[in-house]
């Protein structure tokens, strides 16, 4: 894969789940760990109302921004 040809939207996905990868590897997992983590997550969201949980992301989002600054 060349990471100069994605577009944005995939290359975003591309470095958000690269650093999600090097977080849990940092944090002595494998990689069957994340995949497993990822599937998790998406079984989250498959249970949740998708609105509620872009509500919560956002409000997390902020959160940490602002504790972070």
């Amino acid at each position: 894969m060349r990471i100069d040809d994605l577009d944005h939207d995939t290359m975003f996905l591309f470095m958000t789940m690269m650093q999600a990868a090097l977080k849990l590897r940092d944090m002595g997992r494998s990689k069957k760990e994340f995949v497993l983590f990822a599937d998790e997550i998406w079984n989250s969201m498959e249970l949740n109302d998708e609105n509620e949980l872009r509500r919560i992301l956002a409000e997390k989002m902020l959160s940490d921004l602002q504790q972070n600054s």
